[in-house]
């Protein structure tokens, strides 16, 4: 890749104010060249043989989302406006994926409820010691276990 500096006839024609944010651009664009080579260097099924379907997927999503967001990048070198392009329904369309994987991740999070001890608890607590009987109330029986009409 070439830097404004390189092009000694249009250096004239290019505004010194941009000087520095093209430099900056440059520099990043080879820091994230050498960060991609090791991944680039091996084949996508090597790298996900031996990830769990979880990790698979995070690893496809924000794959996608690199590209796109590269793809972004460049068509605003070129002048384009990328929110006018495809471009920006699948950046939407990955982070909407996103979302949904996190809920997934978070679904497998949430406590489980264990439902017969829950109603166990909840009947040992409408019980009271000094009824007639000796023993809790029935979900039949129990006045508070029938439900309001509305």
């Amino acid at each position: 890749m070439s830097t404004p500096s390189d092009h000694s006839d249009s250096s004239s024609d290019f505004p010194s104010e941009l000087t520095g944010p093209i430099s900056d651009f440059h520099g990043a664009l080879s820091q994230l060249n050498a960060h991609l080579d090791p991944w680039l260097a091996v084949g996508r099924d090597e790298l996900t043989s031996h990830l769990e379907p979880l990790a698979q997927a995070k690893l496809d999503l924000v794959s996608a989302f690199a590209l796109n967001s590269l793809v972004w990048m460049w068509m605003r070198t070129q002048g384009q406006d990328p929110k006018e392009s495809e471009v920006k329904t699948e950046l939407d369309r990955v982070k909407s994926c996103m979302g949904r994987l996190k809920e997934i991740q978070d679904r497998a999070k949430r406590p489980n409820i264990n439902l017969p001890a829950v109603k166990r608890m909840v009947t040992s607590g409408l019980w009271t010691p000094n009824s007639d009987k000796a023993t809790p109330p029935s979900e039949n029986s129990s006045p508070k276990s029938k439900r309001l009409r509305k």
